[in-house]
């Protein structure tokens, strides 16, 4: 009797077992994925409006980027990015009004590159890893809108 009861036991903690080793890896994964990680500065133009914001690839070749408007009501962006080739991607954003938004991304370098596509809105673009003028180059501002960079490299559209 006490034998069959300390098998049964076994069996119930067995499961126990395997799942605080399983979240123990996923714990492991997700440090080393931030660990590992190269983040730079990115700049769109969503729906109208200037974002900013930051974008950071993962070893796995996956990636996210979040950006934030400076109007008043904010307009935020997210998105998850994957490579499909070697140098050029897929982002797909979901913005706080609403929209979803797929863009199709090419790097330049390891760090720096720049996108388009097209929401219900207009066009979208979006450059990464890039200060100021650099970035203008890759940037389309809404008709009768203009983008600046200023010396320190900061962007602003009027």
């Amino acid at each position: 009797m006490k034998h069959s009861m300390t098998r049964w036991l076994g069996l119930l903690l067995l499961p126990l077992g395997l799942v605080l080793v399983i979240s123990g890896c996923a714990k492991i994964n997700n440090y080393g994925q931030e660990t590992f990680s190269s983040t730079t500065q990115a700049a769109a133009i969503i729906n109208g409006s200037l974002l900013q914001g930051k974008l950071r690839f993962y070893t796995d070749r996956t990636g996210t980027v979040s950006l934030e408007s400076a109007d008043e009501p904010a307009l935020t962006c997210f998105a998850n990015l994957r490579f499909t080739a070697s140098r050029n991607g897929v982002m797909s954003f979901k913005c706080s009004d609403g929209s979803d938004v797929q863009l199709s991304f090419v790097m330049i370098n390891e760090i720096s590159g720049h996108a388009r596509g097209q929401s219900s809105k207009g066009p979208v673009s979006l450059a990464y890893g890039m200060k100021g003028t650099e970035a203008l180059a890759y940037l389309t501002a809404p008709k009768g809108k203009t983008l600046a960079a200023s010396p320190d490299g900061q962007l602003s559209m009027e």
